[in-house]
């Protein structure tokens, strides 16, 4: 079974992005083998369905996400520093700029 965390940010893609790769050399333990960051979605301006989908999935929880990016474990043994990556990313984006959901449905 696969577990990934959904992050939805109101933020810039530009600036998750260059705030992600900042994340991935500070805490490399984390990101290195652990846990893997996705390339990040831009979701301004749908023009897919799937992109217009996680657009109004976010807006349910009162997010106008302007991009997505997953966070997949990668090394089971680590499922239990989930809450101190989430916490990671909280912290990195602020917590009312990011929506975290656990494999897109449970808001953490």
């Amino acid at each position: 079974m696969a577990i990934s965390l959904f992050c939805y940010s109101s933020r810039a893609a530009e600036d998750v992005k260059g705030i992600l790769d900042l994340l991935a050399v500070q805490y490399r333990d984390f990101f290195a083998e652990k846990f893997l960051i996705s390339s990040i979605d831009d979701l301004k301006n749908p023009t897919t369905y799937s992109d217009s989908v996680l657009v109004e999935i976010a807006l349910e929880y009162g997010m106008r996400a302007s991009c997505l990016f997953l966070v997949d474990l990668n090394d089971k043994s680590a499922a239990s520093l989930l809450p101190t990556v989430e916490a990671i990313i909280k912290n990195a984006l602020g917590d009312g700029n990011v929506l975290i959901l656990f494999n897109n449905e449970e808001r953490r």
